[in-house]
């Protein structure tokens, strides 16, 4: 969904009420994307963490894990990315010029800390590495959760979510409001996007209570109607998000439609598991989409850096017209993203993650 919306929806122009601008105008919500990420990385780290609560080396083990799984790849992607500044600097590339613009200070970006520097610059820095604020917000959220689920009596944990999920959208009203010329902070800064990470984990224990599971798999009919609901919303959402800062400047979208969107995806989430006949999980189980999967960190560390790469590259033809050439850079992106993406799984993440689950709960 992102690589789509970076890739084609972005750049591509369309003369508004045409067959083109209508099919462009469904893909105005795949930007949500890194929503579905987030609410699926609370649901599986969220259920990790309560499966390995019992265990006497809870923290050790999840951080080795995570660092296995996380850190290599990004620091070789941070020191490309140092490499790269300098190669253009010292030997004056004037096309790839573009590489050095909008570029924040690199420091942060080694803590994953760049979207503090995000929120107070209001910009998503230099284009190949703005994505990243995302990869920032899971760290953050990793840093802080395991020790909320294992301080937190169980009585009190759905409480203390559910405040969570409500906190998000209120402390984006108010930075809407009380920081206005500063839209980019409320999109960037973990609590503003916690409600997406804490429903994902308040799915994961309702997966994990006794009775609530069975109710799922024996309740098809409400869940369906949940979903026609929220799909109905993320509908008027889709009509509400008609420009391309409207994520970050339409309230509607704001206060209420991230988290809208968050509850669409943890329903679809819920769904696929507890109904694993149904249409939806075994569009879930497509094989090309788990094989997209398992490629998916690489996928979306790399894509920008693809695009704006064979962008550089790739000529201003005249008879292609501008939406030629941006389809043709993006499928050609695509290509590449794909290829670097599998190289990586399978030479770096996947040894690296089985190095890391030698470490056991």
């Amino acid at each position: 969904m992102v690589l789509i919306y970076h890739y084609f929806f972005l750049a591509i122009v369309t003369k508004p009420n045409s067959v083109a601008g209508h099919v462009q105008a469904l893909g105005r919500l795949t930007w949500t994307g890194v929503d579905l990420f987030f609410v699926l990385s609370g649901f599986l780290i969220g259920g990790i963490l309560l499966d390995a609560q019992g265990s006497q080396n809870y923290f050790r083990t999840f951080y080795i894990r995570r660092f296995f799984r996380i850190v290599p790849l990004y620091a070789l992607w941070f020191v490309v990315t140092c490499a790269a500044i300098v190669l253009i600097h010292w030997m004056d590339l004037n096309r790839f010029r573009w590489f050095l613009s909008g570029h924040l200070p690199l420091l942060p970006y080694a803590f994953f800390l760049q979207n503090f520097w995000m929120a107070t610059h209001n910009t998503l820095g230099g284009a190949p590495s703005g994505g990243t604020w995302s990869l920032a917000i899971e760290e953050q959220f990793y840093l802080t959760l395991p020790a909320v689920l294992y301080f937190t009596k169980i009585r009190y944990r759905v409480p203390l979510l559910v405040a969570g999920v409500l906190m998000a959208p209120t402390i984006r009203i108010l930075l809407h409001f009380l920081w206005h010329e500063n839209r980019t902070a409320l999109f960037v800064l973990m609590p503003c996007r916690a409600d997406a990470l804490l429903l994902g984990v308040l799915g994961a224990i309702l997966l994990r209570t006794e009775g609530w599971k069975e109710r799922l798999q024996q309740g098809r009919v409400p869940l369906y109607l949940a979903l026609c609901v929220f799909l109905a919303g993320a509908a008027v959402l889709t009509s509400l998000d008609n420009s391309l800062t409207a994520k970050m400047d339409k309230l509607s979208i704001i206060s209420g439609g991230y988290t809208w969107m968050a509850c669409l995806y943890l329903l679809f989430i819920l769904f696929a598991v507890t109904q694993p006949t149904s249409l939806i999980a075994k569009c879930m189980r497509w094989s090309p989409l788990r094989w997209l999967g398992t490629m998916a960190y690489g996928l979306y560390l790399i894509h920008d850096y693809a695009s704006a790469f064979l962008g550089s590259l790739v000529p201003a033809i005249p008879s292609w017209g501008t939406n030629g050439r941006v389809l043709a850079v993006g499928v050609g992106s695509l290509a590449l993203t794909l290829a670097i993406a599998r190289l990586s799984w399978l030479r770096l993440e996947k040894p690296l993650l089985q190095l890391g689950h030698r470490y056991r709960y």
